[in-house]
């Protein structure tokens, strides 16, 4: 229902609006009014009230009528108050159910989202959440060559923990060599624990052996995990390069290395995308790997299906040709393909629900996507010119 981008939208939202408000989950709750979901959102910090929150309503979905997070929007005053939020249902009410079986297995996520193949990452997952063989090795390692979207990996990620019961991710920000001094184990371990929910009053206390401290945090954040029950995924993305500070890589090697003791692996899974393999303190047995390559042209047929069923009268060939023609080779065009399958996305999801039956949808389309600008405007660019084509369509 929502991508990974979206979602952070949508919780900078509720972010703004619980800095107001004296009790915030009995307003939450109120505004859905659902007693599913009241018993499923947990007590809690504002972090942890707005984290669940948005779980939950991209967890159901289309499966309530209204949708649990028109609902929110409407209840809490957003869509009146919050012109970003205004334009994003405008968006997201366009989009349709993906089709029965596919949730998981699809090209297009969230109605948003586009994800070809990856079918041996999309097994991974399901080892990884299995109570049993998972725990047997929690650490999932994601590498492979540059430009190859091995941090795009974190969309799936996403989408696999929001439709997996019991699944509580928390995916730090891809470490920026820039501020790498500023990124001490201290700021990751409680960044971990506040995505929790949980008291950072027991946060221990810093050391002079660094060493050990590492190890103390690391076990703080296992801990404050297993005490919350359920299953928790830790996700470090980018963190590599010699401006990773030295205490910082100690506290990695312990998080790696405590995950698989004792009963953590019961509770805590650990992935880690493009993180320099020396970090690694566990014994490779108890390691899984996906190495990461780029796809195949043979991936966009599947793809293109997805795709067809949002405006079936506009032939495969014509989507296939936009998509492939003159695609760059090797590393670069995996950054080119994604864009393009946004752009298309987005144009036939809008253009199913602006086009009136027996409109010619493939010049149409085609018209939409014709000399898009090509630097980082084409997707304004895009949405522009279907906002302009919607109003001369409601005009009629």
């Amino acid at each position: 229902m929502l991508s990974f981008e979206e979602k952070q939208l949508v919780s900078n939202a509720l972010t703004m609006w619980i800095a107001t408000q004296g009790s915030p989950r009995s307003m939450l709750t109120g505004a859905i009014s659902d007693l599913r979901f009241a018993n499923a959102l947990p007590e809690g910090a504002p972090v942890l009230l707005i984290t669940k929150t948005v779980d939950l309503c991209v967890q159901d979905a289309w499966n309530s009528t209204p949708p649990w997070l028109e609902k929110l929007f409407i209840g809490l005053n957003l869509i009146q108050n919050e012109p970003s939020i205004a334009a994003l249902w405008h968006v997201v009410s366009q989009r349709k159910p993906p089709p029965a079986g596919v949730v998981l297995a699809g090209s297009i996520l969230n109605g948003s989202t586009p994800f070809v193949n990856r079918t041996n990452f999309r097994k991974r997952l399901n080892t990884l959440v299995d109570p049993v063989v998972g725990k047997q090795r929690p650490i999932l390692v994601i590498g492979g060559a540059t430009k190859t979207g091995k941090s795009y990996s974190a969309r799936y990620i996403d989408h696999f923990a929001n439709r997996s019961s019991g699944v509580t991710q928390y995916p730090l920000a891809p470490f920026n060599p820039e501020q790498g001094e500023a990124t001490g184990p201290e700021e990751i371990a409680t960044d971990f624990v506040s995505m929790m929910g949980r008291s950072l009053d027991t946060r221990p206390l810093p050391t002079t052996n660094k060493d050990r401290y590492g190890v103390e945090l690391a076990q703080w954040v296992f801990n404050q995990a297993a005490q919350s029950g359920g299953q928790h995924w830790f996700i470090l993305d980018n963190f590599r390069g010699d401006k990773l500070r030295p205490d910082t890589r100690n506290f990695l090697k312990a998080l790696t290395s405590l995950v698989v003791a004792g009963r953590y692996p019961d509770f805590c899974r650990l992935i880690l995308i493009d993180v320099d393999p020396t970090l690694l303190g566990a014994d490779t047995g108890k390691v899984d790997n996906e190495d990461v390559k780029v796809c195949k042209l043979t991936d966009i047929d599947v793809v293109v299906a997805e795709l067809n069923q949002l405006l079936p009268s506009v032939a495969a060939s014509t989507l296939r040709r936009f998509i492939v023609d003159n695609l760059p080779v090797n590393q670069p065009k995996m950054p080119e393909l994604n864009l393009r399958l946004r752009l298309l996305l987005l144009a036939m999801t809008r253009l199913s629900g602006i086009l009136p039956a027996g409109a010619d949808a493939e010049t149409i389309l085609l018209e939409m996507l014709l000399d898009l600008p090509p630097d980082g405007t084409a997707t304004d660019e895009l949405r522009t010119r279907l906002t302009t084509l919607e109003e001369s369509v409601e005009a009629l």
